[in-house]
């Protein structure tokens, strides 16, 4: 199996491809710029190298094979992810990607779900700390209290309750994110909305944290494995102190929804929106920070019955593990269920969690 790694030289290519290594995997490293493509492999012994553009299906298809694998780290990946996809599907080959964008997972699902039914090959969207980690604990929850839970809440904060440092791509998919609608799971339905559209508090040791709903894969993922499920919502407490006024915005901004013209202006300013590079070996590195991820399962009369909580280290370095660790069992064969699943449902349960213990996370 050939191990594609597209857009090695960005910020989550480099970060997957040092973690590759550590565990013997060598990946075809992938991009459209020759020289800093070579620069990288030589740095790490003379890695093979493809030369390929993100939008070109023909560059793309020519480097892989099926029963390969293709790793898309490309973003945004509402503009640039649907042909690496696509390639994929065609090839017949493993595809996996680092995306965190509402509007993407729900291509994915509603396009190539029905599909990829019955196949060999596993698709497997959103495969970092957006969001496999909620789907973790939700799934624990879930399986552990069966059909008593009617509604999982999970909320992705910092363990202190702080403001999280971010990238320049992350602030930039944010932003956008705030004007496109995602998926949500209710009533035991799958409805569009916009994010911030409900908000909800937790508690973290001495500190309370504000959180704002987001449409996250667990959204998708949940509700096909547990259909008992009414509600899962997720929430997003990045925000620390701020999280209060962001809650206010974000209830200022669902009025402003409803005036004609205000969401294609909104959109067409939030694409142009660039934010300065920062230190990304700073806000990358294992101790910069920390993660927390909190589920809570409620009964029908929203009584809260039980929580599970993810605690450890930096988001970002998190996400270059769990992707190394699912490109391993990829390679290995140790797939439980091909198609467009996530994480628990490929892996099992089990396997997942004793990953994030392997790699220095709290599960309690």
């Amino acid at each position: 199996m050939k191990i594609v790694l597209l857009g090695a030289t960005g910020l989550t290519g480099r970060l997957l491809l040092k973690q590759l290594l550590s565990r013997g995997i060598k990946p075809v490293l992938v991009g459209r710029n020759r020289d800093k493509l070579l620069s990288l492999s030589q740095q790490y012994g003379g890695l093979d190298v493809g030369i390929a553009d993100a939008q070109d299906f023909t560059s793309l298809s020519n480097l892989l094979n099926k029963g390969d694998l293709l790793i898309s780290t490309v973003g945004p990946f509402c503009e640039l992810g649907e042909v690496p996809l696509r390639v994929a599907v065609e090839k017949g080959a493993h595809y996996m990607d680092s995306t965190g964008e509402p509007a993407f997972i729900a291509s994915v699902y509603d396009q190539y779900e029905k599909r990829l039914e019955n196949t060999s090959t596993v698709i497997l969207t959103a495969c970092g700390f957006d969001y496999v980690p909620g789907q973790l604990v939700g799934a624990k929850l879930a399986q552990e209290l069966g059909a008593e839970v009617a509604t999982l809440n999970i909320s992705y904060a910092q363990p202190n309750g702080g403001i999280v440092r971010l990238s320049a791509g992350t602030k930039s998919s944010l932003v956008k994110g705030l004007f496109e609608r995602g998926t949500f799971y209710n009533n035991k339905q799958w409805r569009e909305d916009f994010l911030g559209e409900k908000t909800h508090s937790i508690v973290a040791g001495d500190n309370k944290i504000k959180v704002i709903s987001v449409s996250g894969s667990e959204c998708f993922e949940l509700p096909r494995m547990y259909p008992t499920l009414d509600n899962v919502n997720v929430y997003l407490g990045w925000f620390g102190p701020l999280g209060g006024l962001v809650s206010c915005i974000s209830r200022l901004q669902q009025k402003l929804l409803k005036i004609p013209g205000y969401l294609k202006m909104m959109q067409a300013l939030a694409a142009r929106v660039q934010f300065p590079a920062i230190n990304v070996e700073k806000i990358t590195a294992k101790d910069e920070g920390g993660s927390l991820v909190v589920a809570e399962a409620f009964d029908s009369n929203g009584k809260l019955i039980k929580q599970c909580t993810l605690s450890g280290h930096n988001m970002y370095y998190y996400t270059g593990e769990i992707m190394a660790w699912i490109v391993s069992k990829i390679q290995r064969g140790e797939i439980k269920a091909c198609g467009v699943v996530g994480p628990v449902r490929a892996f099992g349960l089990e396997a997942l969690e004793q990953a994030h213990i392997d790699i220095g996370f709290s599960v309690h």
